[in-house]
């Protein structure tokens, strides 16, 4: 099934957990469309920059401000009306603390959509009961905050399969397709029955470049560049593919390239080095120039980083399924220790990385 952006939605009442640049792009459409949104967030200075100038909204298409209202997790256990559905949009160190949130404020039970990026949907499951959850994918939305209370979209609407809504045992259900037919509003969306090798397939594609990216300083485009970086690459590409294939999540393509091209460029063999590398220069192209990866937006504004569920994801995944992920937990280690400020950010990991590894560019 799929949904194409389409008009007014009907009133349903929907309280989405994080007002960031992905909640808060999805919270501030649903809004326009006659949904009864509420956004709420932990972080103060967003939710009193959307109290009181508004969301503001940069697209290729114009820039317009909404007024969706939005309450600090405090407050919580004041609001009006019970919601229908919750959009889980936290960053995902949060995730615990947000489900704690709902519980004390008695929002258990309603069906909630997990829009994170990372494979935590049965965590949440065990933590809030299986039946309860669902879990979506938002892929080609490009957003991020500038400052609060504005966001910008670098990408075009319409233009692929941006949301995918699916249930955990991959049933095609009833409220996985309203779910799908709310979301279309945004932009579009299909409903899967898939989702967790989809999750994996999403989560490998941010392993190639977010914790690259978070240690080097450079953006997307840049990175994809990058002589270094492009001898980690087929590296964490590859390895994503064999962790995935172990796990049972296999998927036959990263990047539009078959899996083989990756692990022959893995071990430099020149054929496929040279395939990747049309690809990278694909990727470079199609970014915005200054477009950041969410977790060197995060690095640099001082916050947290999702290094753990990225990267340091596949790296504890790989052994338990008998796949080695070395480069994966080697640029983990990396961004942790820039984290902390114990490395400076800087271009120079990558080349330092690419030498201790082994890789060729």
């Amino acid at each position: 099934m799929s949904a194409t952006r389409s008009g007014p939605c009907a009133p349903e009442r929907i309280l989405i957990m994080g007002a960031g640049a992905v909640g808060g792009y999805i919270g501030a459409l649903l809004h326009q469309a006659g949904c009864a949104v509420t956004l709420a967030d932990g972080w103060q200075a967003q939710v009193d920059a959307i109290g009181r100038h508004g969301l503001v909204l940069e697209s290729p298409e114009g820039t317009s401000t909404f007024r969706p209202p939005a309450i600090p997790l405090s407050r919580l256990d004041r609001l009006a009306v019970r919601p229908d559905l919750i959009l889980l949009c936290t960053k995902l160190y949060e995730t615990s603390a947000t489900l704690d949130a709902l519980a004390r404020a008695g929002l258990s039970g309603i069906p909630l959509v997990n829009l994170q990026n990372g494979l935590v949907d049965e965590a949440i499951a065990a933590a809030v009961g299986r039946d309860h959850v669902l879990g979506g994918i938002a892929t080609g939305l490009n957003v991020a905050i500038i400052e609060p209370g504005r966001i910008r979209r670098d990408s075009a609407s319409g233009l692929g399969e941006v949301f995918q809504i699916g249930e955990l045992n991959g049933e095609r259900s009833r409220r996985a397709h309203r779910i799908a037919e709310l979301l279309a509003v945004v932009d579009h969306a299909v409903v899967v029955d898939d989702l967790l090798a989809r999750r994996w397939r999403k989560l490998s594609l941010n392993c190639l470049s977010s914790g690259l990216c978070a240690i080097s300083g450079l953006a997307v485009s840049a990175l994809y560049r990058d002589p270094h970086a492009r001898a980690l690459l087929p590296r964490l590409g590859s390895e994503a593919l064999s962790v995935g294939d172990g796990l049972g999540y296999a998927s036959s393509m990263l990047l539009g390239v078959e899996a083989a091209v990756w692990h022959g460029a893995a071990v430099a063999e020149p054929g496929a080095r040279e395939r990747l590398h049309a690809a990278f220069d694909a990727q470079a192209l199609a970014q915005r120039v200054d477009f950041r990866s969410g977790m060197l937006q995060d690095m640099l504004r001082g916050r947290p980083t999702e290094v753990e569920f990225f990267n340091g994801c596949i790296a504890r995944r790989g052994p338990a399924c008998g796949k080695r992920a070395d480069t994966h937990a080697a640029v983990a280690e990396r961004v942790r220790q820039v984290e902390r400020g114990a490395m400076p950010m800087g271009a120079g990991n990558l080349a330092d990385l690419a030498c201790r590894l082994g890789g060729k560019a």
